[in-house]
């Protein structure tokens, strides 16, 4: 009907489908069906994200390698990042901030791309708290954005043909 706000239907992180009015999508919270209430972090995915923090940490020089081959098997690891980056309240967010940078400036291609695939979620975090005007909660995502900004000029890449460039 006209006047009527048009419904616009998306999937959630947890695969589920969502409906809400245009406009509740740009508060940044997921919704599921009815418009019930966000989806908060399960203990499963906390643990999840715990031992990724711990793992890498105590990983020697030498297992990088084989760490980073190892990372797409994890297949509950992504999503559960992801619900860490979209709460700017959760305790996790400085020390996934800081071990994804810790990812990005590795040797290791496999570690950077696996830091990537989180860009555009913590742009779009990022605009959206800078846009509420609530500075405090995004100086991990800042500090994140602004160190992989600086990398950026400094890491070597090797295109087609082998013709060498900076990422």
């Amino acid at each position: 009907m006209e006047g009527e706000p048009q419904r616009v239907t998306d999937v959630c992180l947890c695969g589920e489908p969502f409906a809400s009015p245009c406009g509740d999508l740009s508060s940044g919270t997921l919704r599921h069906p009815g418009g019930g209430s966000p989806r908060k972090m399960l203990g499963s995915e906390r643990g999840v994200v715990e031992e990724w923090l711990s793992e890498f940490k105590s990983l020697p020089e030498t297992h990088i390698p084989r760490y980073a081959g190892s990372l797409h098997l994890k297949k509950s690891l992504v999503p559960a990042l992801y619900r860490v980056i979209q709460d700017p309240n959760n305790e996790l967010l400085e020390p996934v901030c800081h071990q994804l940078f810790e990812l990005y400036r590795s040797s290791e291609d496999r570690l950077r791309r696996f830091t990537l695939q989180f860009l555009p979620e913590l742009m779009w975090v990022y605009l959206r708290i800078t846009a509420s005007r609530d500075r405090q909660s995004n100086g991990c995502i800042e500090a994140l954005l602004l160190g992989i900004y600086n990398l950026v000029g400094v890491t070597p890449v090797v295109g087609e043909g082998g013709v060498r460039g900076m990422l």
